[in-house]
């Protein structure tokens, strides 16, 4: 089956393949891929192709993922033979690795970075970029046993309100991941009778389980006593079960409120309380509030949606952080509107080139302290925090 995706490991490059997989997901670190190949004429890699070795995938001209090998499998069987390569991202190696036993108890960002990432996998990590507007010197944590370097650097950015992701061509990026050079909003259609429909399938859910009206993180000082307190709140339909269950506010004057981007009224008081031992002040206990509050209504609402193919209309390849738009006479009308792409799934098989979208609501995503203007240029970051990374 021939097709234009590229797999270039170790200066060799193959670009014959059956079966395809390469997941990219924001939520969950150390993005999958598997190639698949059944009865080559010859052997499709040298014999000094290994397991462990860099990897970069490419749909034509396009980077899709640069990782590393974690397996490479020849199977006999028989309808023939069965030649299998997997792995995943770049982040794999900072899953796999611990931060070591000798490291301070807390450790800061650039020390996280240059010490850990660059000084011991500079040959596999492209760079480490962050958003501009983004005060990452006072970012700091506890690092816990056997705790992987990973695990570190999504703390420290949790710590300041950013999240921390690894982009195609193998850079660690903080900051807003919706916030990036994409092509016009692509339509995803559903409409009955409509011969332009681009959607083969489409799940639509909803989900109250990890949605709150309130979350109330508590901080401690050095004595282990409470020291500060902030709140985020959703709104509560009082009139729901015919009683009020407003929760209450509490006359304090170093709580925090916030209006964020509220979900929807649930039915009922709906309390989280979190004892955070990292924020050392309002602030920080206040973003977590915030983030919490957000992370919850994002994983309220879920769209799944499969098409035919790895491009949009304009010929690029499906990316997260996109902002699509989904139209449908089929599903319920409260799934009409605008998403995000949070997860994307590239596939080859008997049905052909598909991509399935996890969609997510934008409006409830934890946008940076000081996110950029939407540009259709490359987003810039200050070279000197580069520089500071490397030393």
């Amino acid at each position: 089956m021939s097709n234009n995706i590229r797999l270039i490991v170790g200066g060799f490059e193959c670009t014959q393949w059956d079966d395809v997989s390469i997941d990219s997901d924001l939520e969950i670190p150390a993005d999958a891929w598997s190639l698949t190949l059944f009865n080559p004429p010859t052997d499709p890699l040298p014999s000094s192709i290994k397991v462990g070795m860099l990897v970069e995938i490419f749909i034509g001209t396009q980077q899709v993922l640069k990782g590393t090998v974690d397996r490479i499998n020849d199977r006999v069987t028989r309808q023939g033979y069965m030649l299998s390569v997997a792995g995943r991202d770049v982040v794999g190696v900072l899953l796999d690795n611990s931060v070591p036993l000798l490291v301070q108890q807390q450790v800061t960002l650039q020390d996280l970075v240059g010490q850990y990432v660059f000084n011991d996998f500079g040959q596999i990590f492209t760079g480490v970029k962050i958003d501009q507007g983004i005060d990452y010197t006072t970012a700091k944590t506890a690092i816990e046993p056997s705790e992987s370097i990973w695990t570190a650097l999504v703390k420290l950015a949790e710590s300041i309100g950013q999240y921390v992701w690894s982009d195609a061509a193998g850079i660690v990026r903080i900051g807003n991941p919706f916030n990036k050079p994409q092509p016009p909003a692509p339509v995803l259609k559903l409409i009955r009778g409509d011969s332009s429909n681009n959607v083969l399938s489409v799940d639509y859910s909803e989900d109250i389980t990890q949605q709150y009206s309130e979350v109330i993180v508590l901080g401690q000082d050095n004595q282990s006593q409470v020291s500060f307190y902030a709140t985020d709140t959703t709104p509560v339909d009082d009139t729901y079960h015919g009683q009020d269950l407003t929760p209450s506010k509490k006359d304090k004057p170093d709580e925090a409120e916030f209006s964020g981007q509220a979900g929807q009224s649930l039915p009922y008081l709906r309390r989280h309380i979190v004892l955070d031992t990292l924020a050392d002040n309002d602030d920080q206990a206040a973003k977590r509030a915030q983030k919490l509050m957000l992370d919850g209504n994002l994983s309220a609402y879920t769209l799944t949606v499969d098409v035919a193919g790895w491009t949009c209309n304009t010929g690029h390849v499906w990316d997260t952080g996109w902002t699509v738009k989904y139209q449908s006479d089929v599903t319920r009308s409260a799934a009409n509107g605008e998403w995000v792409i949070m997860a994307r799934t590239l596939t080859l098989g008997r049905n052909g080139k598909q991509t399935q979208l996890k969609l997510k609501r934008k409006q409830y995503w934890m946008q940076p302290v000081a996110p950029l203007p939407p540009s259709d240029d490359e987003i810039q970051y200050p070279t000197e925090y580069d520089d500071d990374m490397a030393q």
